[in-house]
């Protein structure tokens, strides 16, 4: 791979920002993205946009054949979701995020320190366009994302003349349903040039049976019959938060006291009763926020 999972979701979360606000989108090259490499390692060294060696940021691309124009760099954050909340917040990193001059960007991260470059190729126009999608259909799990399958656009840069990769986006796709379960066929656009690709989403196997031996445990999983909706998931959801508490605190407590008053093996059984009665809520409620998620 050309860069890890978080590396292009820290991309795909640029582009989509970009496109958000009616800028092109951006694509890597192999220059940006072995300047990258160079700039996170020597972040470790000196955090700043001032190489080890004394001399700006911009001359790493001089190794590698292009020059950049710009960069944002950060520590402390693990996530792309994080470090692109930080950059999106910060004033001097969105302009970078918001430049229409760049074409090309290469996100590189190591050891919680995240390096983004942009470079400019003036007038670049976009030949010989494709999809590096998998040979065979892919099989996701009811409620996957299509960005998950890390799917890229290639295509060759009429300016630099660099081989360029643009991470594929939700907002570039149409005909997939996450929650549709069985063959899909997607549809993906960018500009004048689209492509299409099969995946097939297949059901969550739910827990349904525990069995345990003396030397074996036995989990047997089986797709439902009819998923449940994901509206209906959500509600079920918002309910059994309130309920569970109002169980304990208004129903709960003042039973288990009137109980305690009238003695303690009457107050013994109703605290188990309660205790059930709460583990089945909480059960409930974490079914609940799996089946959100």
């Amino acid at each position: 791979a050309l860069l890890t999972y978080s590396e292009w979701e820290a991309i795909r979360q640029t582009n989509r920002y970009r496109r958000s606000a009616g800028l092109e989108m951006l694509s890597m090259t192999e220059d940006t993205r072995r300047a990258a490499g160079i700039r996170v390692q020597e972040l470790k060294q000196v955090f700043g946009h001032t190489r080890p060696d004394g001399t700006d940021f911009g001359t790493v691309m001089g190794e590698n054949g292009r020059y950049i124009v710009g960069e944002n760099a950060a520590a402390g954050y693990y996530t792309a979701g994080e470090v692109m909340t930080a950059w999106k917040n910060s004033d001097g990193h969105r302009v970078n995020l918001q430049d229409s001059r760049y074409s090309h960007i290469c996100v590189r991260t190591k050891d919680s320190y995240w390096e983004q470059l942009f470079t400019i190729c003036s007038g670049s126009t976009h030949q010989d366009v494709r999809l590096l999608a998998d040979s065979r259909t892919p099989v996701v799990v009811e409620g996957t994302g299509v960005e998950s399958l890390n799917y890229l656009i290639c295509f060759t840069c009429s300016a630099c003349g660099k081989t360029a990769y643009m991470p594929v986006i939700k907002e570039m796709c149409r005909g997939y349903d996450p929650y549709m379960v069985g063959d899909q066929t997607v549809t993906v656009t960018y500009k004048d040039w689209s492509a299409a690709f099969p995946v097939t989403v297949r059901a969550k196997r739910l827990l349904t049976n525990i069995s345990l031996s003396a030397d074996t445990l036995t989990l047997k999983l089986c797709a439902p019959h009819s998923p449940l909706p994901r509206i209906g998931s959500k509600a079920f959801f918002r309910f059994l938060q309130p309920a569970f508490w109002y169980f304990f605190f208004v129903l709960g407590i003042p039973v288990l006291t009137r109980a305690y008053r009238n003695g303690l093996s009457q107050f013994a059984d109703y605290a188990i009763l309660v205790t059930l009665a709460g583990s089945v809520l909480l059960a409930l409620f974490t079914l609940a926020g799996n089946l959100r998620r």
